[in-house]
């Protein structure tokens, strides 16, 4: 039987009366990676609070956006504290805010992808 004929065949027995099938490419082969469970287990602990970086951008930025939205149409007046502390208080908080988003969104580059946790773990020794 030869490989043409093989591959027909396979796919009649896969597709059945559904369809007419013409040809059939099998591309089956795959990696397997051995490893014990706690090994797995310490490298998606470490894996996961480092994918968890990935979302830490969204706060600060949203307290940014409303601190300087708030600060542009907001019209400072004397409520417990002056008008010129307010506004001191929004431009501090609006720079913190800031700084803190830049330090979120190195946390993001630095955040680890999938593909990344498969190379440790075929990287590391048994």
């Amino acid at each position: 039987m030869t490989k043409s004929e093989n591959s027909d065949i396979s796919g009649r027995i896969i597709l059945g009366d559904l369809a007419q099938v013409n040809e059939v490419h099998m591309n089956v082969s795959q990696n397997v990676i051995v490893i014990t469970e706690d090994k797995l287990r310490l490298h998606l602990s470490n894996a996961s609070k480092r994918m968890e970086r990935k979302n830490v951008w969204i706060a600060p930025l949203g307290i940014f956006l409303a601190i300087i939205l708030s600060f542009v149409t907001a019209d400072f007046k004397d409520f417990f504290l002056k008008a010129a502390t307010w506004q001191a208080v929004f431009i501090i908080a609006g720079v913190l805010s800031f700084v803190w988003f830049i330090w979120a969104i190195l946390q993001y580059k630095n955040a680890e992808e999938i593909d990344d946790i498969i190379e440790k773990v075929k990287k590391q020794p048994n």
